[in-house]
């Protein structure tokens, strides 16, 4: 598996200089989101997302991870943040020919580590035909399927396609009169019972992250959204190894119809709460009011001149 061969490679050698302060062993990802989205690259193709990190109000630094040729996303250093950190956006970089700018000795030194892991002593060689291979490729705007590789070598890449995948959720913020609508998680979920949580689920293979945001947002309250007035506000990522989980986090600011329960079974209730009291609940995301509480005046506003009720949570 290409997992525990990267994270075995961590090292404060290969941290970004930025980061490596903060380097230990107890948060091993830290400061490698860079260089091991790179190598990922080289050995699977596929795309290089980046994204900001947000402390409260502040911009800490830049976040990468993977988006494969078939869509999913692959995010290995995701675990390195703490509260109140946050990654928001999401967007395609594309890759200059040649050695990275930043960072080149700890990509060599990482790259090195992966490749003598996976195939002995031939480091430099393999590295130097899968590149050449597949950065043709990369031109080409990736590839499905595994690397080409020099005849013999084929087997331990080939093993790296099933190599775990976080499971992709989106969320929405229905956003109007200065509150969100979110829902209470009932006390008998296994995870994250008990507290109040953006409306959202699965991404179901073959589906965008809107085409699922408009199916939770139909399935679990029963409204329609406008999909002109979705737009992306961020990104979080929970748990690590098996069970990491990517979050696409979207505002609505306009649907079709009176929200609804729609999921007893798996909210016990659902509530307008103002975006200035989140910070007062117990949520599945702490980060979710400095997220919320950074949008523009006028998308707080209402949506249309209908008077909505805005309701405190009953819940805990």
């Amino acid at each position: 598996m290409l997992r525990p061969v990267l994270r075995g490679g961590w090292g404060a050698d290969t941290c970004d200089p930025h980061d490596v302060q903060d380097w230990h062993a107890g948060n091993a990802a830290r400061g490698q989101c860079g260089v091991t989205a790179l190598i990922i690259q080289d050995l699977l193709g596929g795309e290089l997302i980046l994204g900001e990190v947000l402390a409260g109000d502040a911009k800490v630094g830049y976040h990468y991870w993977n988006r494969l040729a078939d869509g999913r996303e692959v995010d290995l250093t995701a675990d390195q943040f703490q509260p109140p950190e946050v990654v928001v956006g999401g967007q395609v970089q594309q890759r200059p020919p040649g050695p990275p700018r930043r960072c080149r000795q700890q990509y060599e030194i990482l790259r090195d580590r992966v490749f003598v892991a996976l195939y002995g002593g031939r480091s430099n060689a393999i590295h130097a035909t899968v590149t050449a291979g597949e950065q043709a490729e990369r031109t080409n705007g990736g590839r499905a399927g595994c690397p080409r590789v020099p005849s013999g070598w084929s087997e331990p890449v080939l093993s790296l396609c099933s190599n775990p995948v976080m499971h992709v959720v989106v969320c929405g913020a229905l956003v109007e009169n200065g509150a969100v609508l979110l829902v209470h998680r009932s006390p008998t979920r296994r995870a994250y019972p008990d507290l109040w949580d953006l409306p959202g689920g699965h991404v179901e293979a073959g589906e965008s992250e809107l085409q699922a945001l408009a199916r939770e947002m139909r399935e679990e309250l029963g409204v329609h959204i406008v999909a002109e007035s979705a737009s992306r506000l961020g990104d979080w990522h929970a748990g690590s190894g098996e069970d990491a989980v990517h979050v696409g986090v979207w505002q609505i600011r306009d649907w079709v119809g009176s929200p609804t329960n729609r999921a007893p079974d798996e909210h016990d209730d659902i509530a307008w709460v103002g975006i200035s009291e989140l910070g007062g609940l117990p949520l599945v995301f702490g980060a979710l009011p400095a997220l919320l509480g950074s949008l523009p005046e006028p998308d707080r506003l209402p949506r249309r001149d209908e008077a909505r009720t805005t309701a405190s949570p009953s819940g805990p």
